[in-house]
């Protein structure tokens, strides 16, 4: 919506830096009258204080009796007239839901429009909002098809531009006449009909290109009373671009169009082919009005303006002098109120945003006068804060809180997160709810998905308006990132590690970076090891039981092909994450398969399961002691050996104690729900399929609901090179989900790859 009309507000928030620019060159602002007394309308009534409007309302123009307003109540847009002279409101009529209905004012007219879409055609219906009692007029301009637009209101004639069949566009002006539409086309106007404008209610400007070159503009001045071109003049400058064209009974004013984006202001006397040309500074959508001897302008729409730029304000320039006075702050749109007067929506630092009536005073220069204010302030006031001195994402989140005195449409809040040891940074740009409250979530990783490691961190909020305007908060300290460190994590985090053993390697991969780069097409993110260290082909097999000695961190158990068991206890650091290895025991070769990380006891110290040639199943139960990590052998049971590969996989269903799964030769997995004496209850099926995976194994809770979760991935052979993750459901009869596939880890491993 251009200057003409004032601009529907829609309340978005973003974040701009920048500096103030210069102000116009042609003269330094002076600050404009802003008067606190009394409101004199044009009916003679006056209005002792500015009236209250919901925070979202919208202007939508104004007449001699009163100005409409619209904002959004329960998902639907409410339009209200509001009488000047006792503050009584009118609702309008809503329209149904196959037959939305808005609402335009007109210019110095108590008439409003509602608009609406039929299947045949528009629709518009006109009130007089002046006069109570009087019947609505309706036009029906489905004649026209569905391919006419709604221009503007000229006092009660409805302005629509229609395409034709020749393929041109048309001018029409609607009326009603005894209950019937008159339709009153514009001629005279050859090429390309582009924006229509209106000032006064008598006069429509028109924009049009007479050729194929819709950057050559044209200005039609079209009597309503007539429909007749009563003046056509050239617009220097304009361009295909101009939204605005104002005209007074003497000079007409319009934005020049320029590759480079300057915003120059042109204004000519009526009947005049000359104009004269004011360079203003950067910046599109430049609207301007006349008021008396006065030309005002200023960016419309500049409540969303992504730069800081004093064009943002309304500016009034004398055409007399070349005196400029800065009436507003920002300004969205504006209107024409009369010879001497226009109706602006708009803000300033005392009154927050509102209607402004500006009129000239006793001496000539302009006055502003509230009319009506929604409340809503455009500059920030930090009233306090809320910031944790710790954070422990095994249990939540890292939640900042900042308190302002009033919801600012063009706030925004940044919050800087440093890691104090690596200087590893985390940013988010946050914005207030309605009740000024702005607040940060960091759920503990860096860009790129890898979890943050514990140790100090410092914080800076920074909340600015991006348009420039009041003060710039800036606020720091610091905090303490600890809590419980992922069972199966081989870093200082809480966020659980894959490891990938490949020959004499063995690396760790954060989950949550795995998960975080995990689409099939590029452009991709590959993630990175965490830890990569040699020495590992001496392993025919790997355990990773958690924490198996009472430390902080996970630990692995490593077999050698002599049947010795050794221990690597995890130290947390990424330039060394294990201390050097400690002999557990031998005759650990009389194992076909091996698995730990479930507390089968109920002790809460992570045991090992060992399974024979003979398909027997013995336990292993931990001591917590890690110069002896485990006591001797008891048997569970026998009937193992249809199994290939067993899992501990710890509690999935809520139970007493951990679980394992087991896959038997034809790919059935099944569930053996631990009963937390070491012995398991009856197995139940859980799936089939499950031989496509040369590799299936359990870290922990990767997705941060409370259950733990599989990784399998593919062999030779398989269906597809992706790593799949079975997220856990927590119900012991479908214990996992459907697998989401991550595609870009494939290159981390080779058909001799495990994963732990």
């Amino acid at each position: 919506m251009t200057g003409r009309r004032l601009a529907a507000a829609t309340l978005v928030l973003a974040t701009v830096t920048g500096t103030l620019a210069a102000a116009p060159a042609f003269a330094a602002p002076a600050t404009g009258a802003l008067s606190s007394g009394t409101l004199a309308t044009e009916t003679g009534t006056q209005q002792q204080d500015p009236f209250d409007l919901p925070d979202d309302s919208s202007f939508g123009g104004s007449g001699p009796s009163g100005f409409l307003t619209s904002h959004w109540a329960s998902g639907v847009a409410v339009y209200r007239w509001t009488r000047y002279e006792d503050g009584s409101v009118t609702a309008l009529p809503a329209g149904t839901d196959t037959s939305r209905t808005y609402y335009e004012a007109g210019a110095r007219s108590d008439v409003v429009v509602g608009i609406s879409s039929t299947p045949t055609g528009r629709v518009y219906t006109l009130y007089d909002m002046g006069s109570g009692g009087t019947d609505p007029v309706v036009i029906d301009a489905s004649h026209l098809g569905d391919t006419s637009s709604f221009s503007l209101l000229a006092g009660s004639t409805v302005v629509v531009t229609a395409r034709e069949s020749d393929g041109g566009t048309a001018v029409h002006l609607l009326s009603s006449k005894d209950g019937q539409t008159v339709d009153r086309t514009v001629q005279g106007l050859p090429g390309t009909i582009g924006a229509v404008h209106m000032s006064t209610p008598d006069t429509v400007v028109v924009q049009y290109s007479p050729t194929t070159d819709t950057t050559v503009r044209r200005a039609a001045l079209v009597d309503v009373a007539t429909a007749t071109v009563v003046e056509d003049r050239p617009l220097a400058g304009a361009g295909s671009d101009t939204q605005d064209v104002a005209a007074s009974a003497t000079h007409l004013a319009w934005a020049e169009t320029t590759a480079t984006g300057d915003a120059v202001l042109r204004v000519a006397r009526r009947g005049q082919d000359a104009s004269e040309r004011i360079p203003l500074g950067k910046g599109k959508r430049l609207g301007a009005e006349f008021l008396g001897d006065w030309v005002a302008y200023g960016l419309t729409g500049s409540f969303y303006a992504p730069t800081v730029n004093p064009l943002n304000a309304l500016t009034a320039r004398s055409l007399k002098d070349g005196r400029t006075v800065k009436l507003l702050d920002l300004v969205s749109g504006m209107v024409s109120d009369g010879d001497d007067g226009i109706l602006v929506d708009g803000a300033t630092v005392k009154h927050g945003r509102g209607l402004f009536r500006i009129t000239a005073g006793p001496e000539g220069d302009p006055v502003v006068t509230p009319v009506a204010l929604t409340g809503q302030p455009i500059v920030l006031q930090l009233t306090g804060q809320s910031v944790p001195t710790t954070a422990d994402f095994s249990k939540g989140i890292f939640d900042p809180t900042w308190q302002f005195a009033a919801y600012v449409s063009t706030a925004t809040v940044r919050v800087e997160v440093k890691h104090t040891a690596s200087g590893r940074q985390w940013t988010q740009d946050t914005y207030q709810d309605l009740d000024g409250r702005a607040q940060a979530r960091w759920y503990g990783s860096f860009k790129g998905g890898r979890a943050v490691p514990h140790g100090s961190y410092t914080w800076r909020m920074t909340a600015r308006t991006r348009n420039g305007i009041g003060p710039v908060y800036e606020r720091s300290g610091t905090f303490t990132v600890g809590g419980r460190l992922a069972p199966h994590g081989f870093t200082n985090s809480s966020r659980p590690d894959l490891l990938f053993k490949g020959g004499n390697s063995l690396a760790a991969f954060d989950v949550g970076e795995i998960y975080a780069t995990h689409l099939p097409e590029p452009p991709m993110d590959w993630p990175s090891a965490e830890w990569s260290t040699a020495g590992w082909g001496v392993y025919d097999h790997l355990v990773t039981p958690g924490d198996i000695g009472g430390a902080a961190h996970a630990d692995v158990l490593g077999r050698d092909r002599y049947g010795v068991l050794w221990q690597h206890l995890g130290t947390g650091d990424v330039r060394k994450p294990f201390a050097p290895r400690t002999r557990v025991g031998t005759g650990w070769q009389a194992y076909r398969l091996l698995t730990g990380g479930s507390d089968l006891t109920g002790d809460g110290r992570p045991d090992l399961v060992g399974v024979d040639n003979a398909g027997v199943q013995w336990l292993h139960k931990g001591t917590g002691n890690w110069s002896k990590p485990f006591a001797g052998r008891v048997k569970v049971g026998g009937g193992w050996g249809v199994y290939n590969l067993v899992t501990a996989t710890g509690d999935l269903a809520g139970g007493p104690a951990g679980d394992l799964v087991a896959r038997d030769k034809d790919g059935v997995l099944w569930l053996h729900l631990g009963k937390g004496d070491g012995t398991f209850a009856p197995r139940t099926r859980i799936g089939g399929g499950w031989n496509r995976y040369a590799t299936i194994t359990a870290v922990g809770d990767i997705g941060r609901d409370g259950r733990p979760d599989l990784f399998a991935a593919g062999g030779a052979g398989a269906e597809d090179d992706a790593l799949a993750v079975y997220q856990g459901t927590g119900r012991w009869a479908t214990p996992f989900a459907d697998p989401r596939k991550i595609y870009n880890v494939h290159y981390l491993w080779g058909a001799t790859t495990d994963l732990y």
